[in-house]
């Protein structure tokens, strides 16, 4: 398979990623504004109704409802801050580390046994038998809610003990350390408890009542609250097949492919789907029953589109539309008119991207690359010690193409100190994204540009990185913020000095003002600035793909985004 083909697969993958990241969020808030509000609605009808206190079917929906509540909040919204947003607080507070899973657990594992409960109860209730509808009490609902209760507490006790904020490779990371416990949370808790057995109950408790409602003689002896909560029992376990069936076979993949390995092409294109199942696994918590079911849809319909109002990714300090515009036009002056080569184009998905993981940068506050497969990537940082309120898209691409001062035309090649420059001009890189993002108290802004395709390729330096276009001076002057800047001046093209380096002036002083890749001061304002470029690859790290593996990507990337 041709590298083409290969960079067309990379390409296709990172719009499945951004199809579903999307897809995902949306989702998701869709279910938490909806699911809260309809579970407060819930509330507020059984409180009113307050048939709970003498029915035990809508006894366990009645506890359900703050069950889910819980879910929601402490796992779901939590959910989107974290794969949306990029502030997973698991990672910065530990006690939240340890509490975080276990609380949702407790909740989620207790709403999955009442509604195994709600459908054995609902099969008892439309017995033909009166004795057997005799069985169905309120005080043996209660004794067997406080029952589920207090054993998912004990059972997720071992969940405080070792689950545990730690840091590997540098990284922390909130992860269970104990491997027995691991494995049979992954086995019992989270394949059998949430998907397999609820699954199974239902399904047969739920066949065995529609059985039971067929009968004539038994639908006319039941009383008009009995039929209208075995209706709702039932929607529920329509609502679980739903929404537990496609999460339940994606447990039991993860569980059949554990020990296989997967190369970075799989692993990219399973974890967004991965994501997305998990988030849309949250239905059954987030779903409207009762029996103001016009006035809930209406509400509902309101708040799906405004759902889709706040979901708005522009930042609120930094015009992004402005900056990304900023930033394409200075690497179309260095690649056209410096160095004469093709111009590139923004591409909206490589710039959600790198959106995204500027933003991962900036809420953790850290400065490293992110490997994504298939694509180029230069990073830059700014701080200070004031709040930063605005930045120039120009200022950091003259950062990177400043290091054309020390780029040795004679002898071309990867270096650490000249790879922004050179992936900046590489003329086969002709999709650009970017994104920028400040941290919480605007005293960082974190820069992310990739390229596609991606640059800096060992063995092509020479014919990749097109030389100045005439032997005249260039001097590049931009103006941001009321400072002028003045990067990548440099002499006749491929002229070198002694030392076999190219001769220019990365540095200038202008007004008082010092800006320079190291740093800068002024009006007493220090501000500093970072830049970091991923390392050379080889052609060869880009493995090649079966016929079979994109006949299969292919298909999902159509159904995806058209």
């Amino acid at each position: 398979m041709s590298s083409n083909n290969n960079t067309s697969i990379t390409f296709a993958i990172l719009q499945l990623q951004t199809a579903f990241r999307y897809s995902s969020l949306i989702l998701g808030f869709i279910l938490l504004i909806g699911g809260v509000f309809g579970n407060i609605l819930n509330i507020i009808v059984f409180v009113k109704v307050g048939n709970y206190k003498n029915n035990a079917c809508s006894l366990y929906m009645f506890v359900r409802t703050f069950l889910d509540l819980n879910v929601l909040l402490a796992g779901l919204a939590t959910r989107i801050l974290a794969t949306g947003f990029q502030t997973d607080f698991t990672l910065v507070n530990r006690a939240w580390c340890k509490t975080r899973i276990s609380f949702t657990e407790i909740n989620s594992e207790s709403t999955y046994t009442l509604i195994c409960l709600q459908a054995i109860d609902a099969f008892i209730c439309s017995s033909p038998s009166v004795g057997v509808r005799q069985k169905s009490n309120i005080r043996t609902a209660r004794y067997l809610i406080v029952g589920t209760l207090c054993f998912w507490c004990i059972h997720e006790i071992p969940y405080f003990i070792f689950q545990d904020l730690v840091i590997v490779g540098g990284t922390p990371m909130c992860i269970t350390t104990n491997t027995i416990f691991a494995q049979y949370h992954t086995y019992f808790a989270g394949l059998c408890v949430v998907a397999i057995i609820p699954i199974t109950v239902i399904s047969i408790f739920g066949f065995l009542t529609v059985r039971h409602l067929k009968t004539i003689s038994v639908t006319r002896s039941l009383s008009s609250l009995t039929r209208q909560t075995i209706s709702m029992a039932l929607f529920q376990i329509v609502a679980v097949l739903v929404f537990n069936g496609p999460n339940a076979a994606s447990l039991i993949y993860q569980v059949i492919t554990t020990n296989l390995v997967k190369d970075s092409y799989r692993r990219a294109v399973e974890q967004p789907i991965t994501s997305f199942i998990a988030t849309y696994s949250y239905g059954p918590f987030a779903i409207l029953i009762t029996i103001h079911r016009t006035e809930i849809m209406q509400s509902f319909m309101i708040l799906i589109s405004f759902a889709f109002v706040i979901i708005n990714p522009t930042m609120s300090v930094i015009n992004l539309a402005s900056f990304q515009q900023e930033a394409l036009l200075q690497h179309n002056y260095y690649r056209q008119q410096l160095h004469c080569t093709g111009a590139m184009v923004l591409n909206a998905s490589i710039s959600t991207t790198a959106q995204n993981y500027a933003q991962y940068l900036a809420a953790n506050n850290i400065f490293n690359h992110s490997q994504t497969p298939g694509l180029g990537e230069n990073l830059w940082m700014e701080s200070s010690s004031a709040a930063l309120t605005s930045v120039n898209g120009s200022v950091p691409t003259i950062a990177w193409y400043s290091e054309i001062s020390s780029y040795n035309y004679s002898n071309p090649g990867f270096s650490s100190a000249t790879g922004h420059f050179t992936q900046v001009v590489w003329s086969d890189s002709v999709q650009l994204g970017i994104g920028i993002a400040l941290t919480s108290n605007n005293l960082a802004a974190y820069v992310v540009a990739n390229y596609y395709p991606p640059g800096n390729y060992l063995g092509q330096f020479a014919t990749k990185v097109p030389p100045l276009c005439t032997s005249t001076t260039t001097s590049v002057t931009t103006t941001s913020a009321g400072n002028t800047t003045n990067a990548g001046s440099t002499t006749n093209a491929g002229s070198t000095n002694s030392s076999g380096s190219t001769t220019s002036a990365g540095t200038t002083t202008n007004a008082g003002s010092t800006t320079s890749v190291g740093g800068s001061t002024n009006g007493g304002t220090t501000v500093s600035f970072s830049a970091s470029n991923n390392t050379a690859v080889s052609p060869s790290y880009h493995r090649y793909y079966s016929l079979l593996t994109v006949i299969t990507l292919g298909t999902q990337f159509y159904q995806i985004v058209y």
